[in-house]
C-alpha cells in the first residue's frame, strides 16, 4: 500500500469542524472576554491549530522509513472498560463526558490510539484537541510551561495568553490529550500529577485524556476527578490479516507469515497481540516463514534487519556507513548507548546535548570510537531505530531502549558489574525498569534469579519477619508493624502486589514489589485500590477490620510461595552445577578410540 500524505478534503472537513467549537466559545463569552475571543480567531489561531492537528496525522512508524499518514494506517483499536470490549471511534464511546485514563502494555498503540482520538476530536467539531507528549517534561519545563509553549505554538500566544486560557478551560471548549505518563521520570510524576488535579478541581468541564502503562505511574493518576479507567484490548488472531494488510505488507507475505504463525509454538502465538510484534514480526521474519521463539529474539533480529537487510534487496548496493563502523560494532555500541541514555536520563527522547553526553560516555564503555555526528547519522538513517523529532533525537519506540538497556547488562562479563546494575534497578528504579528485568529473566536468566529475585525475595521475607524453624511463618505481633510497611498496589491486569515503601534521601516515597496477582490478589480482590491509591495496609486495615486476617492469610500465602520459589531456584542451580562439572570432567572422546 502506498503510503501517502494526509488527504487534503479531509483536513477541509477539520478546518469547518474545528470552526464550531471557537464560534460556540465565542457566543458564550461576553464583554471584554468575547473581544478577546474575537481577536484571538482573527489572528489565524484556527489555522495554526488545524496545522497542529495536521502533525499529529503524519507519523513515522517502526514499519516504515518514510512519515506516513496515521488516518490511513490506523488500525481500529478496541477497548475494555470493566471486562467489556467495544470497538472505539471517538472518546465518549469510553468516557462520555469524564475524563479518562486509558493503559496498555508495551506496544498496544497508545501513543497512535491518542492522537487517532484527539483528530476524531477535532472533525467531530465539539471541543478543540490539545496533544501533549509528557516525555518532554524536564527539570527546566514542567507541565505548565509545556502547556503554555504549546498553547504559543497553537495560536494562543504569549499577549493575554492566561485570560484566554482561562475562556477555553473554563467554557469546557477543550479536551487535552495527554500522551504518556509512565514516560515521566519518577521525580516528575507528582508534581505533573498534582498540577493536572488542580486544573481539573479547577474547570469542571475540562476534559482530560492520558494514556500510560499500568503499574505504580498510572496508580499516580488514577484518582484524578471524574475519572474512567479503559485498557486497550489485546488483538486477535482474527486480526492478523486484515492488521497487517493496513500497514501495507505485501499479500504473498501476509501468507507466509500466516502459515509460520499456524506452524509455531502456542506460547509464541501469545506473543503476537500487539500491533508492535505483529509489526516487528513482519520487520523480522518478511523473507521466510521462520516465527522467532521468544520476544527477546525479535529485537535480537531487530538491528540486523533494519541496518542490513533492508539493503540485501538491492543487488550489489552497499551502504555507506557514516561511522565506518561495521554492523556489529554499530550494534554494541547503539546496545551501550541506550544503557546510558536510560540510565542516565530515564527518557528515550534526547535533547542533541543529551545525545552527546550519552553518545560520549558510550564510546568510553564500548570501547568502540565514532563522532557523535556519524553515529547520529547512523542511528536515524541507516539502523533507523531513533528518529529526529525537531531539536531532540528519540527512539522510535520506548521498548527498543529498554531492550537494548537490557542487553547491556547481560552482554557485562564482569559478574560484580552485573550485581551493581541488578542493585541499581531493584531500588527506585523497579517500577520504571519493569520492561528490563522482563527482558532480563528471558536473556539473562541466572543471573536474573542470583542478583535480583532471590534478593528481592529475602528482603521480603526479613519485610515480614519471617522466623525460619517457627511455628508460625512470621510473627503475628509484628504484623501491624509490617502493614506500617506495606501498601496495596494495582498491578497489570487488574491484579495486586504488596509493595514496600523506601524513603529514599530526598524523602520521595519509592516502591519495591515483590509480587504481582497470584495469591493475594486472590485473597484482596474485594478492595479496589483506587479508593486506596497511596495508603499503606495499616490504614487500610483501621477503614477495613476485616483486612488485618485477610492480609495475615495473603502474607502467609506469600511466605509459603516464596520458601517454594528459593528452594526451585537452589535445586535448579545445583543441578546446573552438577551438569556443568560433568561436561568439564568428562573424558574426551576420541574419534579413532
Amino acid at each position: 500500500m502506498e503510503l501517502t500524505a494526509v488527504d487534503m478534503s479531509g483536513l477541509a472537513l477539520a478546518a469547518k469542524a474545528l470552526a464550531k467549537p471557537a464560534a460556540d466559545l465565542y457566543a458564550s463569552a461576553s464583554g471584554g472576554a468575547k473581544k478577546l475571543v474575537s481577536a484571538w480567531q482573527n489572528a489565524g489561531a484556527l489555522d495554526r491549530l488545524q496545522q497542529r492537528i495536521e502533525d499529529l496525522d503524519r507519523i513515522r512508524t517502526i514499519a516504515s522509513r518514510q512519515t506516513a499518514s496515521l488516518t490511513e494506517i490506523y488500525y481500529p483499536a478496541r477497548a475494555s472498560i470493566k471486562k467489556n470490549i467495544r470497538a472505539v471511534d471517538h472518546v465518549e464511546q469510553i468516557s462520555g463526558t469524564r475524563n479518562l485514563l486509558i493503559t496498555g502494555t508495551a506496544g498496544q498503540g497508545k501513543s497512535v490510539f491518542l492522537r487517532y482520538l484527539a483528530i476524531q476530536e477535532l472533525r467531530r467539531g465539539v471541543r478543540i484537541p490539545l496533544f501533549i507528549e509528557l516525555r518532554r517534561i524536564d527539570s527546566s519545563n514542567d507541565f505548565t510551561q509545556l502547556l503554555k509553549s504549546h498553547l504559543e505554538i497553537s495560536g494562543i500566544g504569549s499577549n493575554d495568553q492566561e485570560q484566554l486560557l482561562d475562556q477555553l478551560l473554563s467554557r469546557g471548549a477543550v479536551t487535552l490529550f495527554l500522551d504518556g505518563f509512565d514516560e515521566l521520570s519518577r521525580e516528575f510524576a507528582l508534581p505533573t500529577r498534582d498540577k493536572i488535579a488542580t486544573l481539573l478541581n479547577s474547570y469542571k468541564d475540562l476534559r482530560v485524556i492520558i494514556s500510560s502503562r499500568p503499574g505504580a505511574l498510572s496508580a499516580y493518576v488514577q484518582d484524578l476527578p471524574r475519572l474512567v479507567q479503559a485498557e486497550i484490548a489485546p488483538l486477535s488472531e482474527q486480526d492478523f490479516k486484515p492488521f497487517l494488510a493496513k500497514i501495507g505488507t505485501p499479500d504473498s507475505v501476509i501468507e507466509r507469515l500466516h502459515e509460520g504463525v499456524n506452524k509455531s509454538s502456542t506460547e509464541v502465538r501469545k506473543l503476537l497481540t500487539t500491533p508492535l510484534l505483529l509489526t516487528l514480526m513482519v520487520l523480522t521474519c518478511g523473507q521466510n516463514q521462520q516465527i522467532p521463539d521468544t520476544l527477546s529474539d525479535f529485537y535480537d533480529a531487530l538491528f540486523r534487519v533494519l541496518a542490513v537487510m533492508h539493503d540485501d534487496t538491492k543487488p550489489g548496493y552497499v551502504r555507506q556507513s557514516a561511522t565506518s563502523l561495521t554492523p556489529v560494532q554499530l550494534e554494541r555500541l547503539f546496545t551501550s548507548f541506550a544503557f546510558v541514555s536510560r540510565e542516565k536520563f530515564e527518557k528515550p527522547t534526547l535533547s542533541m546535548r543529551q545525545f552527546e553526553d550519552s553518545h560520549a560516555l558510550a564510546v568510553k564503555l564500548s570501547g568502540i570510537e565514532s563522532t557523535v555526528g556519524g553515529f547520529k547519522t547512523d542511528v536515524t538513517e541507516t539502523a533507523c531505530l531513533m528518529i529526529v523529532e525537531g531539536i531532540d533525537v528519540t527512539f522510535i519506540h520506548k521498548s527498543i531502549q529498554e531492550y537494548y538497556t537490557a542487553r547491556f547488562i547481560k552482554e557485562l562479563s564482569d559478574d560484580d558489574s552485573a550485581r551493581l546494575a541488578y542493585d541499581s534497578i531493584a531500588g527506585a528504579r523497579l517500577f520504571g525498569w519493569g520492561q528490563e528485568l522482563r527482558f532480563l529473566e528471558q536473556i539473562d536468566e541466572i543471573r536474573h534469579q542470583r542478583y535480583f529475585r532471590v534478593p528481592s525475595i529475602q528482603k521480603f521475607l526479613r519485610a515480614v519477619g519471617y522466623a525460619e524453624g517457627g511455628r508460625k511463618l512470621f510473627k503475628r505481633t509484628e504484623l501491624r508493624k509490617v502493614l506500617k510497611a506495606l501498601a496495596l498496589m494495582r498491578t497489570d491486569d487488574d491484579k495486586y502486589a504488596i509493595a514496600y515503601y523506601i524513603p529514599d534521601f530526598e524523602k520521595v516515597q519509592s516502591h519495591c514489589v515483590f509480587e504481582y496477582g497470584g495469591a493475594l490478589g486472590k485473597i484482596l480482590h474485594k478492595f479496589d485500590a483506587r479508593e486506596f491509591p497511596s495508603d499503606n495496609c495499616a490504614q487500610l486495615a483501621a477503614k477495613n477490620p476485616t483486612f488485618l486476617a485477610q492480609a495475615e492469610a495473603a502474607l502467609e500465602k506469600l511466605v509459603t510461595h516464596y520458601l517454594s520459589t528459593l528452594k526451585a531456584i537452589s535445586l535448579r542451580e545445583n543441578l546446573q552445577r552438577e551438569n556443568l562439572l560433568q561436561v568439564l570432567t568428562a573424558p574426551p572422546k576420541l574419534p579413532f578410540v
